[in-house]
């Protein structure tokens, strides 16, 4: 699977996977195992040591760079591919809207949350 991400998400992933010596499919994977509760198949970095390093974000660039890879296990893949049918979305944004969102850059997410809100029914 692939990731349509801001260029400026690529390059904290790539600053990530940099600090943790693995490559940036993996940092992508992992982050998206850990949206779906699945910490269990975080390949390659420790739950805890996901999110500690912090790059700049104040050079925010809204171009959105080349498809990176996702290498998700089965279990996750299958649960992306019901979630981006469910919601109407094309899988590389919502798999970058997920990866946006927990990287630390909810201002660069495109869909998903519009159409969580869509298919959410209003509370009463």
């Amino acid at each position: 699977m692939t990731a349509t991400l801001p260029v400026t998400v690529l390059k904290t992933a790539a600053i990530t996977a940099a600090d943790y010596g693995v490559d940036r499919s993996a940092v992508l994977t992992d982050i998206v195992c850990f949206h779906y509760g699945r910490p269990d198949l975080m390949r390659h970095l420790p739950q805890h040591l996901l999110f500690k390093s912090q790059p700049v974000k104040a050079d925010t660039d809204y171009a959105i760079g080349p498809h990176a890879k996702v290498r998700l296990p089965l279990p996750i893949a299958q649960l992306v591919e019901r979630d981006h049918q469910r919601l109407g979305m094309q899988r590389s944004t919502y798999l970058a809207d997920v990866i946006c969102r927990h990287m630390g850059f909810p201002h660069l997410v495109r869909e998903l949350d519009t159409k969580v809100e869509e298919v959410l029914p209003l509370a009463m």
